[in-house]
């Protein structure tokens, strides 16, 4: 997990987004045989060019398997 979050840190600052990172439960994705370790990702307080950049381009690789597509999240905001 740790090399992961380091890997995708370094995405967002080549594409100079700033987000909070929270990731999911661990899985495995097989390609032509060979097993890669996969986490499920959220990133937080992302402005909305920010947002719309990430779902455009996606971080990581194996995306033809589906991963690394981020999609909105609908979230909660309490008031002060």
């Amino acid at each position: 997990e740790a090399g992961f979050l380091e890997a995708i840190t370094a995405e967002l600052e080549r594409l100079g987004v700033r987000g909070r990172l929270l990731c999911g439960r661990p899985s495995r994705v097989v390609r032509e045989g060979a097993a890669h370790a996969a986490w499920g990702l959220a990133v937080h307080d992302l402005q909305p060019a920010a947002s719309l950049l990430l779902q455009r381009a996606g971080l990581g690789g194996l995306r033809e398997l589906g991963c690394g597509i981020l999609m909105p999240h609908k979230t909660i905001q309490t008031s002060d």
